[in-house]
This record gives structure tokens, C-alpha cells and sequence, in this order.
């Protein structure tokens, strides 16, 4: 695996007369030299006889560095084609590795190298474990998804053969995050302002005392999220794939990462030895949660400013260019102040504003306007009214009509809902009533607001109107849509 792309790998074997040994060629590190004695000793239990020649396994191309735990299933089956106890494989990929009792283990990458199987007409051998989601990749080429090795070869010689596998469309258990908005006191505003978060795709800022319900609210708007599309449930599969953290089947539930505030730059954005994705590309297609926001390294912080920009991450290093996709929701949460309690009613924030503006340095400009909706979450007894939708069930209908209005709009571009416009596109897609972009211009000039923070307003403003399934977006839309650039902290 290269990031999300297979590399095909030749594995050939070769029997010659002289001292017994066995080499493998072709870069091979240590796990895969390794897969010398798991062989034996699967040939031992399986009573298959062991070849006193020189052997020789070559891993072309010869260039190319062979990490990871895919070869010994390859390995083996290229030793017994040599040694005339099977037909060639040539049109077979094969991935696994071997117990020393001959199990077949999973490896990560099945989707995208089933995938890669279909698109180049080769069948597929793989583990048991495996069988779902390469059942995904595959529509026309034959999967041998097998328990252990010998399966693997009663089934090539036809003495029993074994079933494809099914696809399974899985839902994730959410047990660690579903929570239902009735579930939660007043707030009506705030989760008002989720229900646009999620309808548009838009980014979203909570500021609260402790202990007001900013973290009880992001994780019920994992709950509201539609389910993945056929498309995104294979694109954020392949990403888990890569990640061995594949479920068993395509899961059609979107993802939600909620990484500690002490995660590191290479944990968020990827990357290490083997440039794996991070938590930014696990949450494509669904929610990234950064509670305690200012407490996240400044780095780490600073590093999603391109990515919410563009929708994926480029990890580079000496040996590696690497793009994984990431396109998600940011929700963060964070307190007024370093000690939580500036502004509170009851309780005293011994620096004032100070401690406020300590804490906000924390953050800067160019960030916090990557941000559509900053809302400032009040204690719950202040915040009486009533929701706009009064249930888990009906939010999420009503968020699935207007995802519903967005794709048809966006039939014919590259992205399909209001937040993911580009910002060059911004002004041709939004359409406006004159009133509404008279008053989107006086706001623009006297909050000096920044291209991108018009666009944002923009683009917010349309998901508001959507909800209301206007044409056009309408003065109020847009005085809506700025309120929410103001909201924290009081501004």
C-alpha cells in the first residue's frame, strides 16, 4: 500500500538442484523474511512436501521497498505452482499472512486492493476475515475468502469449493456517542444552529462555562448526520481499510472522531513510518470534534487551515508524497476563559478579561474564520425556547430534505452540499435578492470581514434558506447568517 493506492507486487518461485536454502529477493524486510519458517511449518502440518533444492522467491519490482504482512499466503502458493502441485495462478491476486498451523490472518488495504482487482480483471485470494469487504471491490472476479491455506487449495484443485462471500452493509455501534436532542434541556438556539452545521456541512465554534452542555451537543450531532451515500461509505471504508480498522463490511454510518486534546500533529494529520492516515482523514465524510480547542498543540490547530480549505491532506516526507481525503464537519468546543468562568453569574474569573484574551491568543484569526457559525452556549435556564424540531427523528428528516435540495443543485460539480462550494464559486451559486446583498455589503465593510468570511456568510445564508426551501436567499438569511459570526463571546 502507498497511501489509499496498491502496489502490485510479482512474486515468483524458482526450484533449482544444489545446497537446500532459501532466499527471498526484492527488498524484502524483516516480517517478510520471516515468512520462510511460518511456511515450513505450515507445509509440516499440512503433510506438503518440502523441496531439499535451492530456493529462490523473487518480489518485483526490485525497487521497491516489501513491508507489511501480505506476502506468506503469495509466497507459499508461488512455491507450490513451482513445485508442480498447482496450476498457475497468474490472473490471482493473493493477500494473508499464515498462523503456524496454516489460519489465514487479515491484512490491512482489502478494499482498495479488491478494488484494484476488479479494475485490472485479476480473482482474488484472501482471508476469511476479508471476505466482506473485498466482496465490495469485486463484481465480476472470483473471491476464494478462506479460513486457512489448505482451503485455499482444496478450493484450486476443486475438492471443495468455497462460497463468495456476501456484502455486508453494517452500522456502527454508536453506543459512545448517540445522544438524542430530546434528550437534552433548552439550548433551542444552539442546536438550532447544529441542525444548519450539519444540514450545510458547515463548521461549527462553541463557547460555554463548564458543565453548560457544549460536548452533550456535538456528540448528538453525530445522531442527526445522514447515512453515507454508496460512494462515500466505499471512500471512507478504504481510508479504514488502510488504517486496519476496517469494520466487518461497509459501514454506512458516518464516522465521528473525537481525539484528546494531547494528540499529537502526526495522530491528527497522519503520517509516521508508514504514512497512515490520521484522525482528519478517518473523519471524511462525517464529524471532527476537537474538544478543549485552544488546548490542542498550536500546531496541531494550525495545521487544519489548509485542510478545511481544501479536503484532504498531503503528507510529505524524503520518501513519500502521500494525499489522503478529508473532507469532514470541524465542531470544537472550548471555555470563555482559561479558568472557564469569565462572564459567569455566580462564580468569578479572578483575571478578567485578561484571562480571556490569554486564553484566545491560544487561536488565531486566520482559524477562527474557517469557522461559519461561532455560538456562545448559555447555562440551560437561560435558553427556554422551544426548538425548532422537537425530535431526534424529525431534525434528521428535515436535514436529509435539504441534503436532498443541495445534491440536485450541485448535480454537476464535484462536491454536494452548500459548505464544500469553493470560494470562487461562492458568488455564481448563491443567488441573492437585492436587498439581501445591499445588506450582505454594509456588513461585509463595517465588520471589515475578510473574502472568506463574506463567502462563509454566503454560503451559510443559503443553507438557512434551504431549510425555509426558498429560492433565493433573502436579507433575513443573511443578517442570520452574520449573527453567528458574532455570537462568541459576546461580540
Amino acid at each position: 500500500m502507498q497511501g489509499l493506492r496498491p502496489i502490485e507486487v510479482q512474486v515468483e518461485a524458482h526450484l533449482v538442484k544444489g545446497v537446500p536454502s532459501f532466499t527471498i529477493l526484492g527488498l524484502a524486510s524483516k516480517s517478510v523474511n520471516e515468512a520462510k519458517d511460518r511456511i515450513w511449518s505450515v507445509f509440516d502440518i499440512l503433510g506438503l512436501p518440502k523441496p531439499m533444492q535451492k530456493i529462490t522467491v523473487n518480489l518485483g519490482p526490485a525497487d521497491l521497498q516489501k513491508e507489511g504482512n501480505h506476502y506468506d499466503v503469495p509466497i507459499a502458493l508461488s512455491l507450490l505452482c513451482a513445485m508442480g502441485m498447482l496450476e498457475s495462478l497468474e490472473n490471482y491476486i493473493a493477500i494473508g499472512e499464515l498462523t503456524l498451523d496454516g489460519r489465514m490472518l487479515p491484512v490491512r488495504g482489502a478494499l482498495p486492493i479488491a478494488l484494484y482487482a476488479e479494475e485490472n480483471n485479476y480473482n482474488i485470494i484472501c482471508p476469511e476475515a476479508c471476505g466482506t469487504e473485498v466482496a465490495w471491490g469485486m463484481d465480476n472476479g472470483q473471491v476464494i475468502a478462506a479460513k486457512s491455506f489448505l482451503d485455499v487449495i482444496n478450493h484450486i484443485n476443486g475438492r471443495k469449493l468455497i462460497a463468495m462471500p456476501e456484502r455486508n452493509s453494517i452500522r456502527a455501534a454508536q453506543s459512545n456517542h448517540e445522544v438524542l436532542i430530546e434528550n437534552i434541556e433548552g439550548q433551542a438556539d444552539v442546536i438550532w444552529a447544529s441542525t444548519l452545521a450539519i444540514g450545510g456541512g458547515h463548521n461549527m465554534l462553541m463557547s460555554g462555562h463548564p458543565g453548560v452542555g457544549k460536548t452533550l451537543i456535538a456528540r448528538a450531532m453525530h445522531s442527526l448526520m445522514p447515512d453515507l451515500t454508496p460512494r462515500e461509505s466505499i471512500d471512507s471504508s478504504i481510508i479504514y481499510s488502510v488504517s486496519n480498522q476496517a469494520h466487518n463490511g461497509i459501514c454506512i454510518t458516518p464516522p465521528f472522531r473525537a481525539p484528546h486534546y494531547t494528540a499529537s500533529l502526526v495522530g491528527l494529520v497522519g503520517g509516521g513510518i508508514k504514512a497512515m492516515p490520521g484522525e482528519i482523514s478517518l473523519a471524511h465524510n462525517g464529524v471532527l470534534f476537537l474538544d478543549e480547542f485552544p488546548e490542542f498543540d498550536r500546531k496541531v490547530i494550525e495545521s487544519l487551515r489548509i485542510v478545511l480549505e481544501s479536503g484532504e491532506i498531503a503528507i510529505v516526507r524524503a520518501n513519500y508524497h502521500i494525499t489522503y481525503p478529508a473532507k469532514f464537519i470541524l465542531i470544537a468546543a472550548m471555555n470563555p476563559c482559561a479558568c472557564g468562568y469569565f462572564g459567569h453569574p455566580k462564580k468569578q474569573c479572578l483575571k478578567g478579561q485578561r484571562c480571556v484574551e490569554q486564553y484566545m491568543q491560544k487561536l488565531s484569526g486566520p482559524i477562527l474564520d474557517r469557522f461559519d457559525i461561532l455560538t456562545h452556549v448559555k447555562h440551560p435556564r437561560y435558553n427556554s425556547g422551544k426548538k425548532k424540531y422537537s425530535t431526534t427523528a424529525e431534525t434528521k428528516y428535515h436535514i436529509q430534505r435539504v441534503r436532498d435540495i443541495q445534491s440536485k443543485r450541485f448535480a454537476d460539480y464535484p462536491f454536494s452540499i452548500n459548505g464544500h462550494i469553493p470560494g470562487g464559486l461562492t458568488k455564481q451559486l448563491v443567488t441573492m435578492t437585492p436587498d439581501a446583498e445591499v445588506t450582505l455589503e454594509k456588513c461585509v465593510n463595517q465588520l471589515e470581514l475578510s473574502m472568506r468570511g463574506r463567502d462563509r456568510i454566503m454560503k451559510l445564508a443559503r443553507t438557512i434558506s434551504d431549510f425555509s426551501e426558498r429560492e433565493c436567499v433573502e436579507k433575513y438569511d443573511i443578517l442570520e447568517a452574520i449573527s453567528y459570526r458574532q455570537e462568541l463571546l459576546g461580540r
